[in-house]
């Protein structure tokens, strides 16, 4: 069990490098202190399979760094969220208080299957959970702003809510510099780009559906609902 403290030798904790927890193969639970403003890459480089639970700071995490290789002769880097190797890591909760899942979080935490995301949120950000294994997400009414590859790659099967969204980025690969293949879509902004969205007629969730059909599966339903003994029960 691993508790980092908020002070070491009277210097305040307020960055986790990268690859800090490197080959740490024994390490099944991971507190860090509120005083934390930035995460490096890869935290747990060669030893993260180990992890099952996880206690973010109270206060907002304001960056999340991608770890990056460059190699002199060839002009390419691997990138890695915080949490990537992370395979025994199933639930997180995101801090109330927060107002941004920062990108990249949680990307190639490859066993995570539930998130729990607070009131205070309103932007989740670029490829957040992207590579997870989330299935299902509830969405609160706070949320304005789903980033492009947040649950890419994931095994999407539905999002719940969304009352109050303004914005849903898709990456324009074709304009990328560095897509010399011109792929269409690598990775939608919800899993294969499919998967059954609940939400609120006359709202924006339901505009993007409607522009994006080729994304969601015909059973998409668009009623007012509300949540009864954590339960969906229709108005």
């Amino acid at each position: 069990e691993l508790k980092i403290p908020e002070y070491i030798d009277g210097k305040k904790i307020t960055e986790i490098g990268n690859r800090a927890f490197g080959d740490c193969k024994n390490v099944t639970s991971l507190e860090l202190p509120d005083s934390v403003e930035v995460l490096g890459g890869y935290l747990f480089a060669g030893g993260g399979d180990s992890l099952v639970s996880l206690k973010l700071p109270a206060n907002e995490i304001k960056e999340a760094k991608i770890c990056e290789q460059w190699f002199s002769d060839i002009h390419w880097c691997f990138s890695f969220g915080p949490f990537a190797g992370c395979s025994k890591l199933r639930n997180v909760e995101i801090p109330k208080g927060w107002t941004k899942v920062p990108a990249s979080l949680f990307e190639d935490c490859s066993g995570l299957e539930n998130v729990k995301i607070p009131e205070t949120v309103t932007e989740l950000g670029a490829r957040a959970f992207l590579g997870s294994k989330i299935s299902y997400v509830v969405i609160p009414d706070s949320v304005k702003t789903i980033d492009y590859e947040c649950f890419g790659g994931c095994p999407f099967k539905g999002l719940i809510g969304g009352r109050n969204l303004q914005l849903i980025s898709e990456y324009d690969y074709k304009s990328d510099e560095y897509n010399w293949d011109g792929e269409e879509r690598p990775y939608a902004t919800f899993g294969d780009g499919t998967g059954t969205f609940y939400g609120y007629k006359g709202s924006y969730l339901e505009k993007w559906t409607i522009d994006h059909e080729d994304y969601v599966e015909e059973e998409t339903e668009f009623q007012d609902y509300y949540c009864l003994d954590d339960k969906w029960e229709t108005d």
